[in-house]
């Protein structure tokens, strides 16, 4: 019997959810309680949900859903048009991939070593350079899909943020390639020939595009000298050799530090090696909170289950950011 009731309460529970945030004065009391939740319990609240709008919804009344990040106010848009878009990253925006938005406070919070300039390659529509440009950090994201970037710019206009879209993908060559992606699902776009295959068989209706291929060296080349960069890579697959692209960038003396997703374990020996020889140190997510804590061995990433990591320079003290002040807005 519980499990019928189960699926029947969250359906309930959704039905509410929807009538709640589709209405302007109980969203704001809706958007005012999502406030308080820790960030593991927005985590929670992502996963039960996201899918509570049709792609164009007229039960949805326009208005904003505002959600703060390192003690800054970031107003979202939910327009009628575009309900399921707007729902779905208004509540991504800090509910999803939880361990990453918690290593982002962390950072943000060392003001003896701020982040100058985040670099989001694999941007989607930009809920991760949002945060960083809503705390006045220059950015660069990266991202091909031609789909993705006005909902960036609708939030990046009603916030007044400056955030310089680069319509391409990246890679360890220059010309053009095929981008692969499910039209409904445009996160999981690939320019990677295994990937892409694997994407048209498993969605029907997949979209493919000719899309500019660059490399992070021809952008980042000219980035000041002494910056602190936070580069983010999730390019489904192509990790390696966007950093392949990037020598010139991981030789700098101020090398950036790197968060990337790996969720090819088979292909992880290589992605380890590339970043060793750099000199990097591999951690788990969320990074920051415990002083000592010690990097990953190579067989460890090799076989952790975790998907997402941060490599961290060699000349890094990486006690320096368990010092950053409490982030109570995340993690109470």
């Amino acid at each position: 019997m519980r499990v019928q009731i189960r699926p029947m309460a969250k359906r309930w529970a959704q039905v509410l959810c929807r009538v709640l945030a589709s209405r302007p004065a109980s969203r704001t009391l809706l958007n005012i309680g999502y406030d308080f939740l820790p960030i593991k319990t927005k985590a929670r609240f992502h996963r039960a949900f996201t899918e509570l709008f049709e792609e164009q919804d007229r039960r949805l009344i326009e208005g904003e859903w505002h959600v703060r990040f390192n003690g800054t106010d970031i107003r979202l848009p939910l327009r009628r048009t575009f309900a399921r878009l707007d729902w779905t990253a208004a509540i991504s925006i800090l509910g999803h991939e939880t361990e990453i938005k918690s290593t982002y406070a962390q950072l943000l919070a060392d003001r003896d070593r701020p982040i100058d300039i985040f670099l989001d390659v694999g941007a989607n529509f930009g809920t991760h350079s949002i945060l960083f440009a809503a705390n006045r950090v220059r950015v660069l994201a990266f991202e091909p899909n031609a789909d993705c970037e006005p909902y960036c710019m609708a939030v990046a206009a009603l916030n007044r943020l400056s955030i310089s879209w680069i319509k391409a993908a990246l890679s360890d060559h220059e010309g053009e390639v095929d981008l692969v992606y499910p039209k409904t699902r445009t996160w999981l776009g690939s320019i990677e020939p295994n990937m892409s295959g694997a994407l048209s068989q498993q969605f029907e209706g997949c979209v493919t595009t000719r899309v500019r291929l660059g490399t992070l060296d021809r952008y980042a080349g000219d980035l000041p000298s002494g910056s602190r960069i936070l580069l983010k890579i999730d390019v489904e697959g192509g990790e390696l050799s966007v950093l392949r692209g990037a020598r010139s960038l991981l030789q700098r003396p101020q090398a950036p530090l790197i968060i990337f997703e790996s969720n090819d374990t088979a292909g992880r020996a290589e992605l380890g090696s590339l970043l060793a020889g750099y000199g990097y140190r591999l951690f788990t997510l969320p990074f920051g909170r415990k002083p000592g804590t010690p990097p990953l061995a190579l067989a460890d990433f090799l076989a952790d289950s975790a998907t997402n990591f941060i490599a961290v320079p060699s000349g890094a003290d990486v006690s320096s950011f368990a010092r950053a002040r409490d982030i109570k807005q995340l993690e109470t």
